[in-house]
């Protein structure tokens, strides 16, 4: 209570380490006695006052032996979050020292750092901050070679979390393999143990690699081929169809209905708002200023290419880890929620741009949006397949509900 009232009260907080110092060696105690749920009694404890990484993750571990797979749901999230704010807070260090040498007159210097604040998390807000700094230092030069940098590090962070991703797939499957043999292993010395003196097994290869076991496989085959002859078997015309499985066929058509743009990659949804880009370019039709060719948004960028007219293109570019886990999407008061709420079904269709890493995810999302008579399309894609939607009939060809 006193160092909630005063955080500099430095008696306070010494006190306030020690209790967590002994919820520690307390929780260590446990593990050394094999009391596992004591010991995570303690770290519950110790989390209470101050919830690191390694601690949470420590935390999880426990759990995962006990078994408490709810809890480790809720560690896993803290541990995501202590992670995000960590960054975020390198970030607006590197963000805060820029600004500063700006105050200063260093150019180059907050430059620099708005690159080190990129590096760490490739943020829109980032990006936009410097090019501010290029527009009031009358640099518009920097602003393309920025922006295309920008872009290029995205793409090389999100190749480097796939290979990541690739490796550790690989690895999981290698331990899956391991495992199996292993217990394999152990079937068969059991077997040898318990009916040494009773059974005697050839292998496949011992049966296949002599003329008596060619035989015998031939002899099967043979005995299937004509069962399968003789239970051939015609359907009368009076017999029931209700057993029938029938199946649904998506097929495309053409709608005058609102469409709205889902991305989905590594089965995370990302909303791709086009009411807020244009409400971004709205200020610029009724004034002297060109439209700006990028525009930066919290989650995503976007290209504007102008045609002849009306006719345009929105270039959709989403930040590295940019959306949402559907859990996330679809919980109460959220993404999904709101767009449901907002545009009904009779108006309004989705439509979902998918990475071939989350078919299986979009399907299920299908289904249920099916169940709401929303009609839904899609189109699957690949990194280096452009987002772009475009103004127009012919291009809207490219966006039909099924």
């Amino acid at each position: 209570r006193i160092f909630r009232r005063n955080r500099q009260n430095i008696e306070a907080r010494e006190g306030i380490k020690s209790i967590h110092k002994a919820y520690l060696i307390e929780s260590e105690n446990c593990l050394k006695k094999n009391d596992k749920i004591n010991a995570v009694v303690n770290i519950e404890k110790a989390l209470k006052i101050a919830a690191g990484i390694n601690l949470i993750q420590k935390a999880i571990s426990i759990n995962l032996l006990l078994k408490n797979e709810n809890r480790v749901v809720e560690l896993e999230e803290m541990l995501k979050d202590t992670k995000r704010k960590e960054i975020q807070s390198k970030v607006q260090e590197k963000i805060n020292k820029a600004e500063e040498s700006e105050k200063r007159t260093d150019y180059k210097g907050a430059i620099r750092y708005f690159q080190e604040a990129i590096k760490i998390e490739p943020q829109n807000s980032t990006l936009k901050k410097l090019i501010d700094l290029c527009v009031r230092i009358n640099r518009p030069d920097l602003t393309e070679k920025i922006t295309e940098w920008f872009n290029k590090y995205q793409y090389s962070i999100l190749e480097k979390e796939k290979k990541q991703a690739r490796e550790e797939l690989k690895q999981s499957k290698n331990i899956g393999q391991i495992s199996e043999r292993w217990n394999l292993m152990h079937r068969k010395r059991g077997l040898n143990g318990d009916f040494h003196n009773l059974l005697n097994l050839d292998s496949l290869v011992d049966i296949v690699s002599n003329n008596v076991g060619i035989l015998i496989i031939l002899a099967v085959f043979m005995a299937m081929f004509s069962l399968l002859g003789k239970n051939e078997q015609v359907i009368p015309k009076t017999q029931s169809t209700e057993n029938i499985k029938k199946l649904k066929i998506p097929w495309s058509h053409v709608s005058q209905k609102n469409i709205l743009l889902i991305f989905m990659r590594s089965d995370r949804l990302l909303y791709l708002d086009r009411t807020l880009v244009y409400q971004r370019l709205k200020k610029y039709l009724s004034g002297s200023e060109p439209l700006p060719k990028h525009v930066n948004l919290d989650q995503f960028s976007i290209e504007l290419t102008v045609g002849s007219g009306d006719a345009h293109c929105l270039k959709f570019l989403p930040s590295p880890r940019s959306g949402q886990w559907w859990h996330q999407f679809s919980q109460s008061n959220g993404v999904m929620e709101k767009l449901m709420n907002k545009y009904p079904p009779e108006e309004n269709y989705f439509f979902f741009w998918v990475d071939p890493d989350s078919f299986e995810m979009f399907r299920e999302i299908r289904k249920s949006l099916w169940a709401l008579n929303f009609e839904v399309g899609w189109k699957p894609i690949r990194i280096e397949t452009p987002l772009r939607y475009c103004s127009g009939v012919g291009q809207a060809r490219e966006f039909l509900p099924q």
